[in-house]
């Protein structure tokens, strides 16, 4: 290419950028036309000039000129002039998605996938575009073939970093997704390096948490976590959840099993005392184990007892977990007293390392209370209801969430303002929930503990 010829494709670049598609394809019409014999020299005047029709809505003209332009050169020469069009196409589709034009992006990448239907690269943006402008349908990956891809390790080289973007997008659009499953399944082999493996289960640990314990699509999330065992047989916060989730699922044995495994590998008081009471869990969900569930529960008392008395500092991610912990001692004594005992040390206990980990939050929660009280004793006498809040993660079909509903059904609106704040609550196709939705006239919903007293600090509870 010579410096005029350069000159000529960096303008049309410039022209295209600023959609005056129509002196790109008068300019590079005149070229053509004076230079009547297609040669290898001046092959990227038509690319340029079919990427001019294509994104003024002529795609049978810009067809038509990047296939004539192929058909004149050597067979040999056909891949190389493919790969230079598409190079052409990629810069364009790059750019566009840049500037949020996802639509003629996805329509370019569409024809990249004509010209090179086993580049996997470009499936996966291709659905990435699909998903940004919501037009991705369950068969997508099926009908692009990206699974057969994904599956021959030896196809040419996969961008993990798009393959688990393109992943989570497509879990945050539409979790209940089998095809999902079967995409990650096959995505577990391209990640060979430890700083792919790494960020692999980094979002394969997201994906469960937000499938299984957020939404309780428990049917993908369980599959998913397995991935994650696959790579790392040890990962402990995967083997905590797949416990868990197969619990639920009333698959208590596998629930046992995963739940012992993990209480092996488990070595601080804090860590065992948790899955000690994920054991009890299991065997309480399970049928035929009330010897072994009462054998657990009595390790697990031993395992409170002495946590307590040792008062070690606990680690911020496993609070939640242990201070459930006690749950399932009540089923086994009628003793409320020594029940009592154990529900409010366990709970002691975690909140106290909750406030050492948020010391600086909770300091000014506590002053911005304190400058409300000061500033409600001035207003006394005011008209304004008194607000009630309510929290809680079993607004749905949920023991609690049937006998609460005379709270909200005989509220006096007149004399209370009712606030609720719904913690990992968002259940799919639930009638009890909606009812609550429907009743209550002010509810926020998180899964983010701290987003939740920020919304109740804001509401002036």
């Amino acid at each position: 290419m010579n410096s005029a010829e350069k000159y000529w494709v960096e303008e049309a670049v410039q022209l295209i950028n600023n959609k005056n598609y129509t002196q790109v394809i008068d300019f590079y019409g005149k070229e053509i036309n004076t230079n009547s014999n297609i040669d290898s020299n001046i092959k990227f005047n038509y690319w340029y000039l079919g990427l001019a029709l294509f994104l003024e809505g002529r795609k049978p003209e810009a067809e038509t000129t990047w296939l004539m332009a192929m058909m004149a050169g050597n067979e040999d020469e056909v891949e190389l002039e493919t790969l230079e069009l598409v190079g052409v196409l990629e810069a364009e589709a790059n750019r566009l998605s840049n500037q949020k034009d996802y639509f003629l992006a996805w329509q370019l990448r569409q024809q990249i996938s004509e010209l090179i239907p086993l580049d996997t690269n470009n499936l996966l943006k291709l659905i990435q575009l699909a998903l940004d402008i919501k037009i991705y349908t369950l068969e997508d990956i099926k009908n692009l073939g990206l699974i057969e891809l994904l599956g021959n390790t030896s196809t040419q080289q996969v961008d993990t970093n798009l393959l688990i973007q393109v992943s989570r997008a497509i879990l945050i659009y539409e979790p209940s997704y089998l095809s999902s499953v079967e995409l990650i399944q096959v995505s577990a082999p391209h990640m060979k390096t430890k700083e792919e493996k790494t960020s692999f289960l980094n979002f394969i640990e997201w994906a469960v948490a937000e499938i299984g314990v957020a939404r309780r699509y428990y049917a993908v999330a369980i599959p998913v976590g397995e991935v994650g065992i696959s790579i790392d047989p040890e990962h402990k916060n995967l083997l905590f959840y797949l416990a868990q989730f197969y619990q639920n699922m009333g698959e208590s044995y596998k629930g046992i099993e995963f739940a012992k495994k993990l209480h092996s590998l488990l070595e601080n008081l804090a860590d065992r005392t948790y899955g000690q009471a994920l054991i009890v869990r299991g065997f309480m969900n399970a049928n035929g184990y009330w010897q072994e569930a009462q054998e657990a529960s009595e390790e697990l008392k031993q395992f409170v007892n002495q946590l307590v008395d040792e008062n070690p500092p606990i680690e911020e991610n496993i609070i939640g977990a242990l201070a459930n912990a006690t749950f399932f001692l009540p089923y086994f004594v009628d003793e409320p007293r020594e029940i009592r005992r154990f529900h409010n040390n366990i709970a002691t206990l975690c909140c106290s390392n909750l406030h050492r980990h948020y010391q600086q939050v909770v300091d000014n929660f506590q002053e911005l209370y304190r400058q409300r009280k000061i500033k409600d004793k001035d207003t006394i006498n005011s008209d304004r209801p008194l607000r009630i809040g309510y929290i809680s993660h079993c607004l749905k079909a949920h023991s609690v969430g049937w006998l609460a509903r005379w709270i909200f059904e005989h509220a006096d609106l007149q004399k209370f303002e009712i606030y609720t704040y719904m913690a990992c609550c968002d259940p799919v196709n639930n009638p009890l929930h909606e009812w609550y939705l429907n009743k209550i006239p002010k509810y926020y919903k998180s899964n983010i503990v701290l987003e939740l007293a920020e919304k109740i600090n804001q509401d002036e509870i």
